[in-house]
């Protein structure tokens, strides 16, 4: 994850810390101060959490791992975690772009629960349904060991594996009846998802769906598939261009630039760090020139308007939120695009 003392996004938290949160979120409504402090929260989280996402794997053990590693970003000769069948012990998992904690609990062996919980279930179950019910068993079984020792309930993501000479419409009854089974054994409907493991991207996605936001991230960085990265990313976007919008209505009595620029340095390097970068310095000024010279004078124009126009009592404060928000999502559009769609950084479009 990324590291406080060589980030430059790092450093733009402390700095907002230091200006807006200690000294001025006192001015807002108790609904806005909740609601700006909730969105910083996640940012903050997200650029500089260091915990790695935890999975425990149930289910079929004669089911081969290749196909759910590969979808997560692994290369198929790195292949090794088979071997782990039963041993019930946490392993890391190493991708390009990051590292998943494993722990294989399949033949129900729970030793790994007593040393730390996990983040999320996966049931790696047969497109079989005669089989169904000892499934929903052992799955059941896992999730009141870690009901017992963390008092927590993890949610469950099943991930229904079909041989080459399976016929795909056994996977949609194998679905439905593992989805009622585990609702009718009392996991909350909205605590589980049922996925074909066949199907190319379902499986990152119903990982991000059921694990903390903070923790979707470290997936989708780890994971080749842009579609997640672009998921994440547009969400840091929104969530810096709300901060930002908020900022902008508050009276400060020093440059407001400061702290938006902060949360835009945060945002950006949160972009950064998804698409398996970090935001250093050189990395910074490579987007900076990506953004060309009439580009970023257009934003500073943006900018210096936004700074006029908050003279104006009541409705300059609106139009200057609405300036300052706009201003932060098109820098993170552009954000996107350099770092992860590795294209033009144009923010003009």
């Amino acid at each position: 994850m990324i590291q406080p003392h060589d980030d430059l996004a790092a450093t733009a938290q402390r700095l907002f810390n230091e200006i807006v949160v200690s000294r001025a979120v006192a001015s807002l409504s108790i609904e806005e101060r909740d609601r700006l402090l909730g969105d910083l929260d996640l940012i903050r989280r997200t650029i500089s959490s260091s915990h790695i996402p935890k999975v425990a794997i149930v289910g079929d053990p004669q089911i081969p791992i290749r196909g759910m590693w590969q979808e997560l970003g692994g290369h198929p000769h790195d292949v090794e975690v088979h071997e782990e069948v039963g041993r019930g012990r946490w392993q890391p998992w190493t991708f390009d772009g990051g590292t998943l904690d494993v722990a294989d609990l399949r033949h129900c062996n729970t030793k790994a629960l007593k040393f730390d919980r996990p983040d999320v279930t996966l049931a790696l179950l047969p497109s079989n349904r005669s089989d169904v019910g000892q499934w929903i068993q052992d799955i059941l079984a896992i999730q009141n060991t870690v009901q017992d020792i963390w008092d927590t309930t993890p949610p469950v993501v099943v991930a229904i594996y079909r041989r080459e000479d399976q016929r795909e419409v056994g996977d949609f009854v194998t679905m439905q009846a593992v989805k009622k089974g585990l609702v009718d054994g009392g996991l909350p409907r909205d605590f589980v998802s049922v996925i074909q493991l066949s199907r190319q991207g379902k499986l990152v996605r119903a990982l991000l769906d059921g694990l903390p936001e903070e923790l979707q991230f470290a997936v989708a960085r780890l994971s080749p598939e842009t579609g997640a990265k672009h998921q994440m990313a547009d969400s840091m976007i929104r969530v810096a261009a709300s901060v930002n919008a908020t900022i902008a209505t508050i009276p400060l009595p020093f440059a407001s630039s400061i702290p938006i620029t902060s949360v835009q340095v945060m945002m950006i390097g949160g972009i950064a760090w998804l698409s398996g970068r970090g935001l250093t310095p050189r990395s910074a000024a490579e987007f900076g020139g990506a953004i060309g010279l009439n580009v970023g004078a257009s934003f500073a124009l943006r900018e210096v308007a936004r700074a006029l126009i908050n003279t104006v009592p009541v409705a300059g404060t609106l139009i200057s939120s609405s300036i300052a928000a706009g201003a932060t999502r098109s820098l993170g559009v552009a954000a996107r695009r350099y770092f992860i769609d590795r294209q033009s950084a144009d923010l003009m479009d």
